[in-house]
């Protein structure tokens, strides 16, 4: 019940993990590169899909903000990219503070 390794057969006083009941042997299976998603960086250019998941908004959203003009973009022959800082600054201008006293709140004279 030996298992393969590398076109040998491995015996299990090969394979320490055979004793244990786990996978016959390391050699067999092969390994799957371990990739995280590309993280945006500071030099490179955002395409419109990595644009719109930066800002966490649909793609046509994305596409309503340059035919509106509300954002910055670059323009490559007919492919669009958007820089992490011009994203970064057009969310602080969009940033909205919360006022000190409602509206609705505020007391009228004559009551």
């Amino acid at each position: 019940m030996g298992g393969r390794c590398g076109g040998e057969v491995c015996t299990p006083s090969d394979d320490p993990e055979a004793e244990e009941g786990g996978p016959p042997c390391r050699a067999a299976r092969p390994q799957r590169p371990t990739s995280d998603p590309v993280a945006p960086t500071r030099g490179r250019p955002l395409t419109l899909p990595e644009a719109a998941a930066y800002l966490n908004v649909a793609e046509r959203y994305m596409r309503r903000l340059v035919t509106d003009r509300r954002i910055p973009y670059f323009k490559v022959g007919r492919l669009l990219r958007f820089s992490v800082e011009d994203l970064d600054a057009f969310l602080e201008s969009s940033r909205i503070e919360p006022s000190s006293t409602h509206p609705l709140l505020v007391r009228r004279r004559g009551r």
